[in-house]
């Protein structure tokens, strides 16, 4: 298993990932918020929008061990969700961090899963774009080799 995934299973507990309110979020917080974020029931995809980056990570994370899509909406406007077929209970938010749920095994987190993105619907409904994270990685890398993006952009 390689890529982000694994990467955030292996790492050290105490590697830092993100800075917040002035304290680093180590990956030992984020794999421990992702073995308890409240995840929705079913078989359909998983709609994760959060505004924390260690929520998102998390989610990412827990939403992996599922085996179902994970759909990234743009933002979570009413109309929007609706648009794109997003119940409201199968969205993942920062609110599902705090209500917790059943522990879950990480371990089981598949390493490439399927990750649905929406156009933004300039020219009619918003249209859904599926990709593995494997490939979003290889795309992301190719575009560096070429000097079309730097890290960190």
């Amino acid at each position: 298993m390689n890529g982000i995934i694994a990467s955030l299973l292996n790492a050290e507990a105490s590697r830092p990932l993100f800075w917040r309110d002035g304290a680093w979020i180590s990956a030992g917080a984020v794999r421990d918020l992702a073995a308890r974020v409240a995840l929705p029931e079913g078989d359909g995809a998983i709609f994760l929008h959060t505004s924390s980056a260690a929520h998102f990570l998390a989610g990412l994370l827990a939403a992996a061990t599922t085996g179902r899509a994970i759909a990234l909406p743009g933002h979570t406007q009413d109309a929007y969700l609706n648009e794109i077929g997003c119940p409201t209970s199968a969205l993942v938010s920062d609110a599902a961090f705090i209500a917790g749920g059943a522990h879950r095994d990480l371990e089981r987190a598949s390493a490439d899963p399927l990750l649905a993105f929406f156009t933004s619907g300039s020219t009619g409904a918003p249209k859904r774009v599926e990709k593995n994270l494997s490939r979003i990685d290889a795309e992301a890398r190719a575009r560096m080799r070429c000097g079309a993006a730097k890290p960190g952009t």
